[in-house]
């Protein structure tokens, strides 16, 4: 397959065409293509209209997608937003009228982002800046889900930093977290994981190689929080925590939900620079030998794995809209 630019690319320079297998799109019977990358604009909305069948809504970038909260929706509706690929290992969120109001904001990663809806409308709006949706303020209920940009694949470009408040440091919360995957390699990769109150470090811990994190809840009352993974740039899979808010009169509990998924590493990649080999999997870690280093993935559940469909072949071609 070849696809002609005409020269466009001279004149932008961001993605306009996604190629994918067929059988990746699974029971989504219409894509449309959203352009959000044109730097004049902050803010642009995810219209899925209803066509009478399963319509997704893409978007292509290397930044996140900061959502805000619907102003209306239909009381039947069912989104679920995917990162990356539409499978069950990178769903990120399933929101429907029961959860959305502890969802939202929600920042959702990696290149690709797949908002998905059955037989439905939904207008939400979309930013690049997280302070237009007040991302880093949180409220009783909110549940956040915290990862790195490229999760689940084995790339450098990994470090990550969020801290969060609840705006005002006379008001504090529960923050409740919980560890659902953890990749290292080496020593040098770290997940700090900090909590604040009345200017004083309440909670803090620091995971690595020889001390992995808990399979229980961790955290503290506070009035902010903060999350940091470091990489130093070599090569992991990524981090995934949850944090679950409360008031603080109440004990903050993670309890499973369609977020909660783990971004289990499924397929191990040819990189360009070395082949990975040798692949052990225990039911609470993965480890992968390569020529030039070894990297380790620490996991709280285990999942079946499902077959990787790569979204970079040849069966059709979406034109994003400009």
């Amino acid at each position: 397959m070849a696809i002609y630019t005409f020269g466009m690319l001279n004149q932008i320079n961001r993605t306009l065409f996604l190629g994918m297998d067929v059988k990746a799109a699974g029971d989504i019977d219409s894509f449309i293509g959203l352009d959000c990358q044109d730097p004049h604009i902050s803010r642009c909305s995810i219209s899925i209209p209803d066509l009478g069948g399963v319509i997704a809504v893409v978007t292509a970038s290397n930044s996140v997608d900061y959502l805000k909260m619907m102003s209306s929706f239909q009381p039947d509706f069912n989104l679920k937003i995917y990162e990356g690929q539409i499978n069950d290992d990178h769903l990120l969120t399933n929101i429907n009228k029961s959860n959305y109001y502890y969802q939202f904001p929600i920042a959702v990663k990696d290149t690709v982002k797949i908002y998905k809806l059955a037989r439905n409308q939904l207008t939400i709006p979309l930013f690049r800046n997280p302070d237009d949706v007040s991302y880093s303020v949180v409220y009783v209920g909110r549940l956040v889900d915290i990862h790195s940009f490229y999760v689940g694949q084995l790339v450098y470009q990994q470090d990550t930093f969020e801290n969060f408040t609840t705006g005002n440091p006379n008001v504090l919360m529960n923050f409740s977290f919980k560890v659902k995957y953890f990749g290292y390699n080496g020593p040098s990769t770290t997940l700090e994981i900090t909590v604040f109150r009345n200017g004083n470090t309440v909670f803090y811990e620091k995971y690595f190689e020889g001390n992995l994190p808990p399979t229980t809840t961790i955290g503290a009352l506070g009035h902010s929080a903060t999350v940091k993974y470091s990489t130093f740039k070599i090569y992991t899979y990524g981090f995934r925590v949850e944090l679950l808010c409360a008031g603080n009169n109440e004990t903050a509990t993670v309890t499973p939900g369609a977020s909660s998924s783990t971004s289990t590493v499924k397929t191990i990649p040819t990189t360009s620079l070395t082949k990975i080999t040798g692949v052990k999997t225990t039911a609470s870690s993965t480890t992968t030998s390569t020529a030039k280093t070894t990297t380790t993935s620490y996991e709280t559940t285990t999942k079946k794995a499902n077959d990787r469909l790569s979204f970079i072949c040849f069966s059709f071609v979406l034109l994003m809209l400009l």
